[in-house]
């Protein structure tokens, strides 16, 4: 008994000095808990503007906007190369959570990508400068992505089929995180939207289910990173472009609903609304009536789960929030069995790579050569 009893007072001892402990390192931690200062506001002010202003101009970017049948208004960044691409293919890249548009800049101003496709990134809805959602489940997620993407393929892509002996233009979809997840379930679900599909670091619903390798980064970095994810403030969303062009009201009140503009409780609505595996009933333009639905249980049939497209997996091996094995392990008995050799579905495992890998330079690297070998048509 006297020693039961020593152990368990060792134990309340050894608990209680724990969480003292962590209470003090808590207090030390200034970033989370200090609120914004001045000068953290005049940064983050800056940065917003920087990167959001419609009314100052991005260098080599132009800032767009897609307006969906439902009057749902989504942002997006396009590449403009001073001189057109010698392919008229077309390039959509995706972010995920919490990412915004902005992610992809430095691919939109590529000089190994720009002659060799018209590239553009979307704002997934309630985020960056698009329009909030009322629901972020698969009937409003899925339909709006796929409805945007069949928008900018209208808007991109040459109405006149190729000539005889030049290859057709592509769409290809390059996709991070939560990106990704909604374009893996377009890919097992659909047929035509797309050519092919590049993920990043992303989970494939039907199989299985902070990276630190940068210095730390000045103020200045800290507050464009949360510029990035936040969105526009709201001296940004309340100034239209030259051409009237306007983010929508929701993006404005996300901007002064609270503390930190961004409305961090509508993003985590991905997770909650059963965006990843609740049924979806398509209905976007050019969907197809042929295309298998899941059955009347709500459970998708395993043709719904293999995927329509070639795809492409980048994964950064070093990714903490995701274990390759689960990621990866099995993952090719859903791809696309190919019948001539060309256009194969692969993985491309990064090795040096984290969660972010498409933003580090093995892993950017990577992307861009996988980009280019998809947009060859995957030929050598």
């Amino acid at each position: 008994m006297a020693a039961a009893r020593i152990s368990a007072l060792l134990s309340t001892g050894y608990g209680v000095l724990y969480l003292v402990a962590a209470l003090a390192y808590t207090v030390t931690q200034k970033t989370f808990w200090q609120g914004f200062n001045k000068e953290k506001r005049a940064r983050l002010a800056r940065a917003s503007r920087n990167l959001w202003s419609l009314q100052e101009g991005l260098d080599g970017i132009r800032q767009k906007f897609l307006k969906l049948k439902n009057g749902t208004q989504l942002h997006y960044l396009e590449a403009t190369p001073p001189t057109a691409p010698e392919s008229k293919s077309l390039v959509i890249f995706m972010h995920g959570y919490p990412d915004s548009c902005h992610l992809w800049s430095r691919y939109l101003r590529s000089s190994s990508l720009i002659t060799h496709a018209k590239l553009v990134a979307l704002d997934l809805p309630g985020c960056g400068g698009s329009d909030s959602l009322d629901r972020y489940g698969p009937e409003q997620v899925l339909n709006a992505i796929a409805e945007a993407i069949t928008l900018l393929k209208d808007r991109y892509l040459p109405r006149d089929q190729a000539s005889s002996g030049t290859p057709s233009p592509q769409c290809i979809l390059v996709a991070h995180d939560w990106g990704g997840i909604i374009t893996f379930r377009l890919a097992a679900q659909t047929i035509g939207l797309f050519d092919h599909f590049i993920a990043i670091n992303a989970i494939f619903r039907s199989h299985g289910i902070a990276y630190e390798k940068f210095p730390k980064p000045s103020p200045e970095e800290k507050a464009t990173r949360l510029a990035l994810a936040c969105g526009p403030g709201a001296a940004e969303a309340e100034l239209p472009a030259d051409d009237g062009s306007m983010y929508g009201p929701s993006v404005y009140e996300r901007s002064v609903r609270y503390n930190v503009p961004g409305h961090w409780d509508g993003r985590i609505k991905l997770y909650t609304q059963g965006l990843l595996r609740q049924k979806w009933t398509p209905d976007y333009p050019g969907f197809s009536s042929a295309m298998p639905l899941p059955d009347k249980s709500g459970h998708t049939t395993e043709d719904n789960k293999r995927l329509k497209y070639p795809v492409t997996c980048i994964f950064g091996m070093g990714d903490i929030a995701l274990n390759p094995r689960i990621m990866l392990d099995g993952i090719e008995d859903f791809f696309l069995p190919s019948s001539d050799g060309v256009r194969e579905s692969k993985i491309v495992r990064v090795a040096k790579g984290g969660h972010w890998c498409l933003i580090e330079p093995e892993g950017e690297e990577v992307v861009q050569a996988e980009l280019q070998w998809a947009l060859r048509g995957g030929k050598a």
